[in-house]
């Protein structure tokens, strides 16, 4: 390379930006009370048309440019780079044209078998043409080793442009903004950030039949995110062509750096734990504003999140909150306007709402275990509305409900930390017709006029609170413990006081079976809509599909169901959830089969208890058969279920593979010795979220057995179930703890 070309190089890239002020907070904070740098380097920098774009006078081209990245060997065998717009002396980017070579190799003997299964190969080895990069500062040197002068092509140039304005905002919704995390690392210092992304059409690589993301036109993105857990991750999106801000996204692999890797045992690298913040505690009121007769209804939200920092001070916080994307038509557009952000002063802070992420500039650094409030003032659909005749009489009657989006942040959720306990006390006001079934307890119910206001508490840690309106009819039972209640249609009240009454038989069951007491006052029992095809736990409270109501004459005759045990699999797994998901979470994706799995089991158990050996054996042919955990070539990895990789495998696996596996070791341990491993998690986890690893030490202290090759084969592998027994060579040598 040519030193006149180096110096011109670098003087465009280092040349200092300047800034276009624009209005682009449509008025949700005014001009006036912007404090800080946040939003402007984000409006008014990033997003302007000034540095939006790419710098032509910046290209530079390579022959033959090798990079090594983790996982990833790209080359850029011939072509053209045209760097962003350099920002503040900064490039964040780069559209590259030309011709290049893209081998993946994930290090992890289960990501080559996933991405075998998801791609027909363990390895990518495939060539590309053209490509969008996006990093951090330090990676640019990298991408313009070896450069030579431009072609000046001004059709290349046209081009270029064209490709970064289609790919940027493409990839922006596939994953995190990125714009937004550079505009946070602009007020934190880009110190801390290290990250890129590399995506590319790869030539010949398809999807398999089974896969989630269909076809040749699937778009293959490289990810390296420092703040990540697992930080290293290779997804696969494609863009359906009827709706272009609609994009089907899958992992095909995603595990720890090298570094980690090689320092780290399976055990630490389960504990890693990258999260800023760790919330404490949330006061909020709600209403529901809008009239309940509509099927879309607004929520005005006015939330209080106390949080601290956990490893280092920061000076910007980012928070899940469902909605804010900008483009049109896209899923989340207008879902939820955030008016304002204040702190314990109430004074208005900077802040930007995309793809449903709320960052937030504080106006001086948070300290590392001193807690911070922050209020946010919000509104918009967070709730779905459905309304439903009664399927037992088709007498007409109708019940209307408004179920808050409880598998999405409703409120500013920890963005990072899926499993962070909390307590809470929130209020909601709602029409007088409307009941509401909620995680917490009722503290009180004041009716004013045609309004109904209810204050919700919970003073135990927990998480993934919920609530459920309609205008149900209920009934509750205030002269046991737990206070429990049932929410239902009017027009099915019998159906309601059997599941009042299996819902006492089946807390004592597992008071006993567990050893643990029930962790709340109170359970709510709620009514969903007719034939979601599913039920959901939050903290005290079970929402059931509104078929679980149902007469099972009705089930016959209105829903041609031949087997009607919807109640009896939903109830009991549900209720355990309690137990597995409240008093003892899980760590990371990886570990979340375990949840799944021991409420399917307690479950099991129970239906043992009540129905003998038929009630059992119905449930092994349900794992092995109705979801096809017989067959493995139907299931996955225990480990990997969860990780976002396949949904119908997820189930095959969690809820059927993973209850086969307790079945095979009750078979060879018994069941007293199942029963003691259960008992000994809760009790040694009491409120903590335990790790795949922590199971097999659990398993091991209380057998004697070594546990290391039967999860090698049975939770991190996909080997038949039972084909690998336990035998006495592999006890635990004395010396081990």
């Amino acid at each position: 390379m040519k030193r006149g070309l180096i110096c011109s190089l670098m003087v465009a890239l280092m040349c200092p930006a300047v800034a276009t002020a624009q209005s682009i907070t449509d008025g949700l904070i005014p001009e006036e009370q912007r404090l800080g740098e946040l939003d402007r380097y984000y409006f008014d920098v990033l997003r302007s048309d000034e540095f939006d774009d790419i710098d032509a006078s910046a290209a530079w081209q390579v022959h033959d440019l090798v990079v090594e990245l983790d996982g990833l060997t790209i080359t850029f065998e011939a072509g053209e780079f045209f760097p962003r717009r350099a920002v503040d002396g900064q490039v964040y980017g780069a559209v590259y044209l030309g011709t290049g070579r893209w081998q993946s190799s994930p290090p992890l003997a289960l990501e080559r078998i996933e991405l075998e299964r998801l791609t027909g190969s363990q390895d990518i080895d495939a060539t590309f043409t053209d490509a969008f990069l996006q990093f951090s500062p330090q990676y640019l040197e990298r991408f313009a080793s070896g450069a030579e002068p431009p072609t000046g092509d001004r059709k290349q140039e046209k081009a270029a442009r064209k490709h970064y304005r289609k790919r940027k905002p493409a990839q922006d919704s596939v994953l995190w903004d990125h714009d937004l995390v550079l505009a946070r690392y602009h007020v934190e210092g880009l110190d801390h950030m290290d990250s890129v992304r590399i995506e590319a059409k790869l030539d010949g690589v398809r999807a398999t039949d089974e896969a989630y993301v269909e076809g040749p036109n699937a778009t293959f993105l490289y990810r390296y995110d420092a703040e990540d857990r697992e930080e290293v991750a290779l997804y696969r999106y494609r863009v359906n062509p009827a709706n272009e801000h609609d994009r089907a996204r899958e992992t095909l692999c995603h595990y720890p750096r090298a570094e980690d890797r090689e320092q780290l045992t399976r055990r630490e690298l389960s504990y890693k734990d990258p999260t800023l913040i760790d919330i404490e505690h949330y006061e909020a009121e709600f209403t529901l504003a809008s009239d309940p007769d509509e099927d879309e209804a607004i929520l005005k939200a006015d939330v209080t999140v106390l949080f601290r920092p956990v490893f280092r001070n920061v000076r910007a916080v980012a928070f899940s909150l469902v909605g804010g994307h900008e483009e049109p038509d896209s899923e989340y557009e207008r879902r939820v306007e955030v008016r304002g952000v204040l702190d314990e002063r109430g004074q208005m802070l900077p802040f930007v709402h995309s793809q449903g992420v709320v960052t937030v500039e504080l106006p001086q650094p948070a300290v590392v275990d001193e807690s911070v409030r922050l209020r946010f003032v919000y509104e918009g659909q967070l709730m779905s509305g459905f309304t439903q005749i009664d399927m037992e009489t088709l007498s007409g009657i109708r019940l209307r409900h408004y179920s808050l989006l409880n598998t999405w942040s409703w409120f500013p959720q920890n963005l990072r930390k899926t499993f962070d306990l909390y307590t809470f006390g929130w209020t909601f006001d709602v029409p007088a017709i409307m009941r509401l079934a909620s995680s917490g307890s009722i503290a009180g119910v004041d009716e004013r006029g045609n309004r109904r206001h209810y204050r919700v508490e919970e003073s135990q840690p927990s998480t993934h609170a919920s609530v459920i309106f309609g205008d149900f009819d209920y009934i509750e039972d205030h002269d046991r413990w737990p206070v429990v209640r049932v929410f239902f249609h009017p027009a099915q009240r019998d159906s309601a006081v059997e599941i009042l009454e299996e819902t006492y038989t089946i807390l004592a069951y597992f008071e006993e079976l567990l050893d643990t007491p029930y962790p709340y006052p109170e359970l709510d029992i709620a009514q969903m809509p007719y034939g979601v095809g599913f039920a959901q736990a939050p903290p005290g409270l079970v929402q059931m599909d509104g078929m679980a109501f149902l007469s099972k004459t009705t089930l016959v005759n209105q829903y041609n169901v031949n087997d009607p045990v919807i109640r009896e699999m939903f109830l009991p797994h549900e209720i355990a959830h309690q137990w597995w998901a409240h008093t003892v979470g899980t760590r990371t994706s990886h570990d979340y089969w375990m949840m799944e799995t021991f409420c399917e089991y307690c479950a099991a158990l129970y239906r043992e208890a009540t129905h003998g050996d038929k009630g059992y054996d119905r449930y092994l042919k349900r794992w092995g058969v109705e979801r096809a955990a017989r067959n493995n070539a139907n299931t996955t990895s225990l480990w990997l279920a969860a990780t976002g990789r396949d949904r119908k495998r997820f189930v095959a696996s969690a809820y059927a593979r993973g209850p086969l596996l307790m079945h095979d070791l009750r078979t060879q341990l018994g069941w007293e010795k199942m029963v003691m491993v259960l008992r000994a998690l809760l009790s040694e986890y009491y409120q903590q979220q335990i790790t795949t690893e922590d199971l097999q030490m659990v398993l091991e202290q209380a057998t004697g057995y070594s546990f290391a090759d039967y999860f090698e084969h049975n939770v991190y592998g996909n080997a038949p179930i039972g084909e690998h027994p336990l035998v006495p060579e592999d006890v635990v040598p004395a010396e081990v703890d």
